[in-house]
């Protein structure tokens, strides 16, 4: 019981909507977060976007965000990178938000189906299905790590 509860309660905290998107679009707040997140450690993170930047619905730019932010935070975490770039994709009928970095990588297979308790890799495919949605997760040892949400848009 006490770890349904935890694990409740984490899913009440990660849908809250952050402050980050009260007063800034998802490039601005994505631009934020990274600088919060790596203040202070030798990674160079970066944000682009292509296509025309526009306000979503609130429900995609939350999750992206937070997506975003549990990708950022495992590289950060696991893979000592020296570059993480996150790009958002705004097309007409989608928008794709992509997180990799140049860190040890591993061996992803299986990865994001583990249910173990934590949010991670099977939080971000939860809230990507949520959104009907698909998450691609690409890394090998050696070679970093791509994360990639496609979300549709109307």
């Amino acid at each position: 019981m006490v770890s349904y509860n935890l694990v409740e309660a984490r899913r009440t905290v990660w849908d809250l909507r952050s402050q980050a998107l009260e007063t800034n679009d998802l490039a601005a707040a994505l631009s934020q977060t990274a600088r919060q997140m790596t203040e202070g450690t030798a990674v160079v993170a970066e944000v682009r976007v292509t296509g025309e930047n526009r306000r979503l619905p609130s429900q995609i730019e939350n999750n992206l965000l937070r997506i975003a932010q549990e990708a950022l935070t495992n590289a950060l975490k696991h893979a000592e990178p020296n570059h993480v770039s996150i790009e958002l994709d705004f097309g007409t009928a989608s928008i794709e938000l992509r997180v990799r970095d140049d860190g040890r990588g591993f061996d992803a297979e299986g990865l994001i189906a583990a249910a173990d308790g934590h949010f991670g890799l099977l939080g971000m495919r939860e809230r990507v299905e949520h959104l009907g949605g698909r998450l691609t997760l690409s890394s090998r040892p050696g070679e970093g790590t791509d994360v990639r949400a496609t979300i549709p848009v109307s």
